[in-house]
């Protein structure tokens, strides 16, 4: 038939539309990473700051362009079903293989523009990691050169960043990918803003704010607060960072909690890997399609009777199909449900 089948289509959907989702999610912590001015800035500090000013620009930029860009991979899938309902109306009156071939060809223009519209996004995102990688070499740099210049506290830099690495781990293995049965069942993302909060620990054993990033939790048929309240190895994550804050110093907790910034860009960097797959995949199903017009042009330019052909005459059942594949891209222009807003204190206050 004209159409592709529904459930593998979901599936290729799901996968797109939970890599846009966690795109949007780690975009808009890079939009929303601060650092403070300590009273005794480190020397490579300055650097970093101005480099995360960079990531938070771009970042903004891009999350202006995403709504569009994504609604034309979406919009590519209900254009051409109402293209299709059309033709599919007034089935009864093609009647000639001229007709068809009319007919046909009108479709495949339909086929070719979605598929356009698709490869297109795809493009937009490649642009926005190339521009993307430049900072996040800078940042590295910057990063790296901080590091270097405490090597003398390397091992707990390395410790608190590492434990840094593991809570963010948590936070993501707590969240959610929609799937294809998801799609189909109905199931919609609820997303709940969270905040982490990085102060340093002072010899007097106060703190002091030094990093603060906003973000977007998405899970699904919860909220993220619902799963992430009782949470008990995350619990014990936050004791173990503030033990380890209490043996470093001032400067080399300013040092590790940048390991925070870097695993974003890192989790930022992944999903758009994972764009650069996910949507040529999808696209390559109006590719599909494109072959399957093309075969029934060449059956009827052979003489094949149009009156005897399933794949034209099986373009009502078709029909059904792109509707509910329409369905699907329509439910996922709707914003995700709101959940409770969660905040992350390092060190945790007693």
């Amino acid at each position: 038939m004209l159409c592709p089948h529904v459930n593998d289509t979901s599936e290729r959907l799901a996968l797109a539309y939970s890599g846009m989702i966690n795109f949007k999610g780690y975009a808009y912590s890079c939009n929303n990473i601060r650092i403070a001015i300590l009273p005794e800035d480190p020397n490579w500090l300055p650097a970093v700051r101005n480099r995360i000013s960079l990531l938070s620009d771009q970042s903004g930029l891009w999350m202006m362009d995403e709504p569009n860009v994504w609604s034309q991979v979406l919009l590519s899938f209900i254009t051409y079903t109402n293209l299709f309902e059309g033709f599919t109306a007034n089935i009864g009156y093609y009647t000639t293989k001229e007709q068809w071939i009319q007919v046909l060809k009108q479709l495949k223009t339909g086929v070719q523009q979605s598929r356009n519209a698709i490869e297109a996004a795809a493009q937009t995102y490649d642009e926005r990691y190339k521009r993307f990688k430049n900072i996040q070499t800078l940042l590295d740099e910057s990063i790296k050169a901080g590091w270097e210049e405490l090597d003398d506290e390397i091992k707990i830099i390395t410790e608190i960043a590492g434990q840094i690495q593991k809570l963010q781990d948590q936070l993501g293995n707590l969240q959610d990918d929609m799937s294809g049965i998801g799609l189909r069942s109905g199931q919609s993302y609820v997303q709940s803003s969270l905040s982490m909060m990085y102060g340093l620990v002072t010899v007097a054993g106060s703190s002091v704010s030094f990093l603060s990033m906003l973000g977007l939790a998405f899970t699904i048929g919860k909220t993220f607060y619902d799963v992430y309240k009782d949470n008990a190895d995350i619990a014990n994550t936050l004791h173990q960072l503030n033990e380890l804050q209490l043996k470093a110093s001032y400067t080399a907790q300013a040092a590790a909690a940048t390991k925070m910034v870097l695993q974003t860009c890192y989790q930022l960097e992944k999903e758009f890997l994972g764009l650069h797959k996910s949507l040529p995949y999808l696209a390559s199903i109006w590719t599909a399609e494109e072959d399957k017009i093309n075969e029934a042009i060449d059956a009827l330019n052979s003489g094949s009777d149009p009156a005897r052909m399933f794949t034209l005459q099986s373009m009502p059942s078709a029909l059904a199909t792109w509707t509910t594949i329409a369905g699907y891209c329509q439910k996922m222009t709707a914003s995700p449900l709101p959940g409770e807003a969660v905040t992350i204190q390092i060190p945790t206050t007693k």
